[in-house]
């Protein structure tokens, strides 16, 4: 199991606890531990989320274009702030669980 806890670390866009499994088959799956808070905030998010996920594979292709766009880079670079900036606002609101830091450094 590998897990990682966002409640402590990250870069506060996110608030939760992540841990990947594998099945006895190989499968991967990720189970997501939320309190009712993250949980909320993470819905909230949802839509600014998948707005910065095309706003960098975009800002990605452009980087590899020849000659990229410098004024379409510099949009899309801006609007990568903007919803990060809007993501950790909302997180702000999120208080992490007491002695959730005990969990830090465990497997």
């Amino acid at each position: 199991m590998k897990r990682k806890n966002y409640f402590t670390t990250g870069d506060g866009t996110y608030k939760g606890i992540n841990a990947r499994f594998t099945d006895a088959e190989g499968y991967e799956f990720e189970v997501q531990f939320h309190t009712a808070d993250s949980f909320k905030a993470k819905a909230q998010t949802h839509l600014l989320y998948k707005e910065m996920q095309l706003a960098q594979n975009r800002l990605e292709k452009e980087q590899q274009k020849n000659p990229p766009n410098l004024d379409r880079q510099a949009k899309l670079t801006n609007d990568l702030a903007k919803y990060t900036n809007a993501m950790r606002e909302i997180m702000t609101a999120v208080n992490k669980p007491a002695r959730v830091e005990s969990l830090d450094g465990r497997s």
